[in-house]
């Protein structure tokens, strides 16, 4: 059994699209409707975050899916978007994982306030392990 493409159609754009071929489009109007709509997948908004030519206005649009959102994957494509607003990005850093953010860190891509303000951030607060307790360790 083979899904069909739900058409996405815009108020510019009378005709109606499907969604794999809407991805690609470089209007704001339809790419606004491909991320409103509730059938997108999360392969085709992870395919349309690889778009570096995204306007912001429809990446902060996607950061409003709920449903989409709570997946880390797409937290994790959001946050390495050039384009992501930061009010997006940031609160989305403290949700990934520590090997999630070396990827962030070794992307060149990545917005550099991410870079420089989260990471040091997050691996200053790693515990570090009292002098007795390696010793300790060593001995034994």
């Amino acid at each position: 059994m083979t899904k069909e493409p739900t058409p996405v159609s815009s108020a510019s754009d009378s005709a109606s699209i499907p969604l794999e071929e809407a991805i690609h489009n470089n209007s704001k109007d339809v790419l606004n409707a491909v991320v409103t709509d509730p059938s997108l997948t999360l392969d085709l908004a992870i395919a349309l975050l690889k778009r570096r030519d995204l306007p912001a206005q429809v990446v902060e649009q996607l950061g409003k899916n709920g449903t989409l959102m709570k997946i880390r994957k797409l937290k994790l494509a959001m946050v390495e978007h050039p384009r992501t607003p930061r009010h997006l990005s940031l609160p989305m850093v403290r949700h990934l994982f520590t090997f999630d953010l070396m990827k962030v860190a070794l992307t060149p891509g990545a917005p550099a306030d991410i870079r420089i303000r989260e990471l040091p951030e997050r691996f200053c607060s790693i515990p570090k392990r009292e002098l007795s307790e390696r010793r300790w360790k060593i001995l034994v």
